[in-house]
């Protein structure tokens, strides 16, 4: 059975909502449905009993949830001794991080350290939040560079960065421009540009159009910036993103109500300690 399947399955079966797995695992909806299909064809039956309001342990899955819960402790244990093995050989540290990184202050300070400490390999690999958190749990990456909207597993320590809100991007001449804050309804018959599902950005801004009555039309996705930037100023649609972006030629940058605050910050398992990793964390919570 594939670890992650068992880590959703396990998740899914405490929270017993699917959109609040989804957040602890920084995965979709989609993909956690996905999991426990996956597994309930595996073993041949339901994991869940579903209805319209309730989602509940079938008998099946009380059988076999506590040993999943053995086997990812088992497999947890597994991993850390392997860690252990590796923070006694090595000097190298890689760090997860969404791609907006160059756009904040902290990647200056990141940057120095690097410099002022040439004994160690450290690397920053970009890539999107749901494959940073993916990366970490497995391992791949010692601390991550992460926007979070909803609130961090306990298994992770934190330090806070900077908070942020969603705001509306749209083209410089746009009538809306003429508004200091617009509301979201005012946007129901407006093409929409959105990041990509794995951003986890996508999800947040379709429930705030749905909390306005509306279902946004969503004419382009992309996990690039600059591209949807790039269709904002050519007029193809509007988007909504995080504030911190850098200015635009031909966009225009506007508040939006109602709006969603993530916050900026570092992670790392709390499970995982080598010196190397240590001094660089305390040096990032100064």
């Amino acid at each position: 059975m594939e670890i992650n399947r068992l880590k959703t399955f396990v998740d899914l079966s405490q929270t017993l909502n699917f959109s609040e797995t989804a957040a602890n695992l920084y995965i979709t909806q989609s993909s956690v449905s996905k999991h426990i299909k996956s597994l309930e064809k595996e073993i041949g039956h339901p994991l869940f009993v579903r209805n319209n309001k309730h989602v509940v342990l079938s008998d099946y899955g009380k059988v076999m949830l506590p040993y999943a819960e053995v086997i990812l402790l088992k497999y947890e244990q597994m991993n850390m001794k392997f860690t252990e093995l590796d923070a006694q050989r090595r000097k190298q540290i890689i760090i997860g991080t969404i791609p907006t990184i160059a756009n904040y202050d902290i990647f200056t300070k990141i940057t120095t350290y690097i410099q002022n400490h040439p004994e160690l390999q450290i690397t920053l690999k970009e890539c999107e939040t749901a494959d940073i958190y993916n990366n970490l749990l497995a391992g791949k990456f010692d601390l991550a560079f992460i926007r979070k909207i909803d609130k961090l597993p306990a298994s992770f320590n934190q330090i806070d960065i900077k908070q942020e809100s969603f705001k509306l991007y749209l083209p410089d001449d746009d009538v809306l421009t003429q508004q200091e804050v617009i509301n979201i309804s005012e946007l129901k018959d407006r093409n929409f540009i959105s990041l990509d599902q794995d951003s986890l950005l996508q999800e947040p801004v379709i429930k705030l159009c749905r909390k306005s009555g509306f279902e946004p039309r969503i004419t382009f996705v992309s996990d690039r910036v600059t591209s949807i930037l790039e269709m904002v100023k050519n007029k193809q649609g509007v988007a909504i993103m995080m504030d911190s972006l850098p200015v635009w030629q031909g966009v225009a940058v506007r508040k939006i109500t109602p709006t969603i605050n993530g916050n900026l910050m570092f992670i790392k398992k709390k499970t995982l300690n080598f010196a190397a990793l240590n001094n660089l964390w305390n040096f990032l919570k100064k």
